[in-house]
């Protein structure tokens, strides 16, 4: 059981930074190449890192089951950067994003720009992926044992 276990949280680990990835790096940069109206592709885009961010904050607290029943001596530091990843997530999503909306509906009161509020998004974005391959390419739970 601790084998299938151990399988299950490595592909739970590889689809999320497959999908953070597929999503951060080549759909939303696609989108806006191709589609001629900005609006429409920074739409689908915001849909996508919606979507995203649940994959997110269902991934993390799953790999954190799975790695508890399969390695009961993990280091924490692999549980500090899950954390990480999960409260960057959840803060793009119910902080930043309302902000970002009402920046670009220009909604009175907004005191950041859309385009800041966008950097800092991309940089808690990426702060996710890089979490995740520090991930992907640790060898700290115990390999040999599964």
């Amino acid at each position: 059981m601790s084998t299938i276990l151990g399988i299950a949280a490595r592909a739970v680990l590889v689809i999320w930074i497959g999908s953070l990835w597929t999503i951060g790096v080549v759909a939303a940069p696609v989108l806006f190449a191709v589609l001629p109206d900005s609006s429409l592709a920074g739409l689908v885009a915001g849909r996508l890192f919606t979507i995203e961010a649940y994959i997110s904050l269902i991934s993390a607290p799953l790999l954190l089951l799975l790695w508890r029943r399969c390695y009961p001596d993990l280091p924490l530091w692999p549980k500090i950067v899950v954390a990480i990843m999960w409260l960057l997530a959840a803060a793009g999503e119910w902080w930043l994003r309302p902000l970002m909306a009402a920046a670009r509906e220009g909604a009175e009161g907004s005191a950041a720009s859309f385009a800041a509020l966008h950097g800092v998004a991309s940089v808690m974005y990426f702060g996710v992926v890089g979490g995740g391959v520090a991930l992907l390419f640790a060898r700290v739970w115990g390999a040999s044992r599964d």
